[in-house]
């Protein structure tokens, strides 16, 4: 069955990896780590490792934001289809 968070994060994984959308995930990205000290970080590969996960992560979530509507009409129309399909499978079985 559909499951929303399990589609969501996929969707925004997918846009993350996506070229077409290169522009908008690296500004994001920039836009994370400038508040972060890169000399610090740089020099601590535990803080660096952290930081990393930390702004991707955001990122992920700045892009979730930013893309949810589409991802929203996406969902709906791929639950749409499935129920279609199992009904009419579910007709042909005379269920």
């Amino acid at each position: 069955m559909f499951n929303y968070d399990t589609y969501f994060e996929e969707a925004v994984d997918e846009i993350f990896n996506d070229p077409k959308h290169l522009d908008f995930v690296e500004d994001t990205l920039i836009d994370q780590l400038v508040g972060y000290n890169m000399v610090t970080m740089c020099n601590d590969k535990d803080l660096r490792d952290d930081i990393f996960d930390t702004v991707i992560k955001r990122t992920k979530e700045i892009i979730g934001d930013h893309f949810k509507d589409a991802i929203d009409v996406e969902y709906e129309e791929g639950k749409r289809e499935y129920l279609a399909d199992l009904y009419y499978d579910m007709s042909k079985e005379g269920c």
